[in-house]
């Protein structure tokens, strides 16, 4: 059944974010960022059959050298991950995680998931398409990763902003855990994929 911003507020609300109204009508919410607070627009949209987080201003790169090279990565990041997209709006790079809900109910734990999805997929996508807009390289998954992870288990850099900071949307194991489980970032790629998708998915 359709969800209103007002029930999806209330629920996020229930997971530790509070999420005031941005112009708009769309809901702000704060996650960790590896750089400081990373603001998300959540809606529900007209009909309420679909709940998209959103990034706001996520990367700019319209004076960057590397243009071609920003936007290949954009491709390659949609063809590595299923739940989040990515996409070049003018000269600015978004991501987005979207929600079907049509004639379903939206679930907590779904919301949970998406806000895991945005923590542990777009912040250290981020990073990674940050890196190329300024280096021309990509400085690829494990290393960022690992950064995204030792800040959950340490408080690191970056703040939680209104809505909380990143740490309440953790895997249900303990933070700490989580990065002692990671396997060696220089190890096989393929182990570390693997150990990703079973975070994300828990």
């Amino acid at each position: 059944m359709p969800i209103t911003n007002d029930q999806l507020r209330r629920e996020l609300s229930a997971l530790g974010h509070e999420c005031p109204l941005a112009p708009g009508g769309d809901l702000l919410l704060v996650l960790k960022g590896l750089d400081g607070p990373m603001p998300f627009l959540v809606s529900s949209g007209t009909n309420g059959v679909i709940v998209q987080f959103r990034t706001v201003g996520m990367l700019q790169y319209q004076s960057s050298p590397h243009r071609r090279l920003v936007e290949t990565k954009v491709l390659e990041l949609n063809n590595e991950y299923k739940l989040a997209k990515f996409a070049v709006d003018g000269d600015t790079v978004i991501g987005f995680v979207d929600l079907l809900v049509a004639d379903s109910r939206c679930t907590r734990e779904q919301l949970k998931r998406c806000i895991m999805v945005l923590t542990m997929v777009i912040v250290p996508c981020k990073e990674r398409l940050k890196s190329v807009v300024e280096t021309g390289q990509d400085p690829g998954k494990q290393a960022v990763m690992m950064r995204v992870l030792e800040q959950l288990a340490g408080g690191g850099a970056g703040g939680g902003g209104a809505a909380g900071g990143a740490a309440a949307a953790a895997p249900r194991k303990s933070n700490t855990d989580a990065k002692d489980g990671a396997p060696d970032p220089s190890g096989n790629p393929a182990d570390f994929d693997e150990w990703l998708k079973n975070l994300i998915d828990e």
